[in-house]
């Protein structure tokens, strides 16, 4: 980056760092989201500055930059996160939190540190090993509810989600059948047979191998991620998903994949915001459509999820609504 870019992102910085401090001061739900989007559109300024461009925006910026290894992984991470965010508070109805506003000061500092290095690579990643397999829970057949109450207990909340996540592992392979149609190099034709006969170890050496030889593609980080999330390693699976939006931002697989994780892990808010760029992407993917429905439900939205769940029909997706009631069966003794 020259000097006058340096410049530019600076100045675009300064101007983030002043919206993050009346953030902190903003006292309304209204305020604090004006704040938010203000300082990811000069963050975004800066960025472009750093990348010679005011051609690319979001999530193709940061792709940008990551290619151009100006971003670390955690970086572009959290970029990617704050970016989303900006789009959230951009709901009348939404109200930052706590974290919102963490993210936001998280993002400055990425942003700041990415600047200070003057153009200088950032810090890679190296992916790790799974962690050995844990068993998930079996999803279990239910009819429809047509409706579920508001509030849900934190326990019932982990059951259901740990029964949608399996029952997506059930039919992932139905999306990444799509990818074994493409002319695809070795590595990743290796790893894919070896994912398909359960020999983990071989199809994560194939999939990092293909990963180092072809950085641009998304398949890799998904096939690894899958694999980490399988294997209980949410944190090396929450790096290499985000790592497949990033790099494949206009590819409902990965935002599908990625809100999957996000439902493991308890944040349904932030499922929901994949799973509706998802079915943006692709609007008749009944997995998407489905496990929209079951997130809606999650998060006490039961009118919104049958409507999704009725585009859907029939499919896994129905795991996550608990069987309706018998005509005339006592009711449960209150807790």
């Amino acid at each position: 980056m020259n000097g006058s870019g340096q410049r530019a992102a600076r100045t675009a910085l300064d101007a983030a760092r002043s919206s993050v401090e009346d953030l902190d001061r903003a006292a309304s739900p209204e305020d604090a989201a004006a704040c938010i989007i203000e300082a990811w559109s000069s963050i975004e300024q800066g960025l472009q500055a750093l990348a010679g461009t005011r051609a690319l925006v979001g999530q193709p910026l940061l792709r940008e930059l990551r290619q151009r290894e100006l971003l670390s992984l955690g970086e572009a991470h959290t970029l990617v996160d704050l970016g989303a965010l900006a789009e959230r508070v951009r709901a009348v109805d939404y109200a930052p939190t706590t974290r919102d506003r963490e993210l936001t000061h998280a993002g400055l500092d990425e942003a700041l540190r990415v600047v200070e290095r003057g153009g200088k690579p950032g810090i890679g990643h190296v992916a790790a090993t799974p962690t050995p397999a844990r068993d998930d829970a079996p999803p279990s057949s239910a009819a429809p509810l047509p409706h579920l109450p508001t509030t849900t207990a934190s326990s019932n909340f982990m059951g259901r989600a740990v029964v949608i996540v399996a029952a997506l592992a059930v039919i992932g392979g139905g999306g990444y059948a799509i990818y074994a149609m493409r002319g695809r190099p070795d590595d990743l034709r290796r790893g894919r047979a070896a994912y398909a006969a359960g020999d983990r170890l071989t199809a994560v050496n194939a999939f990092q191998a293909a990963a180092g030889a072809h950085p641009a593609l998304a398949e890799p980080h998904l096939y690894l991620g899958r694999i980490a999330r399988e294997s209980g390693n949410l944190t090396l699976a929450n790096e290499e998903l985000r790592r497949a939006v990033a790099l494949e931002p206009d590819n409902y697989l990965t935002h599908r994949e990625l809100a999957s994780l996000l439902l493991l892990q308890q944040r349904p808010d932030l499922a929901r915001t994949f799973y509706e760029r998802a079915i943006r992407l692709k609007p008749e993917d009944r997995t998407s459509l489905g496990y929209m429905g079951c997130t809606l439900l999650l998060l006490g939205q039961a009118e919104l999820a049958n409507r999704f769940l009725a585009r859907a029909g029939a499919g896994p997706w129905t795991t996550c609504v608990p069987p309706v009631p018998v005509a005339g069966a006592p009711a449960a003794p209150p807790r």
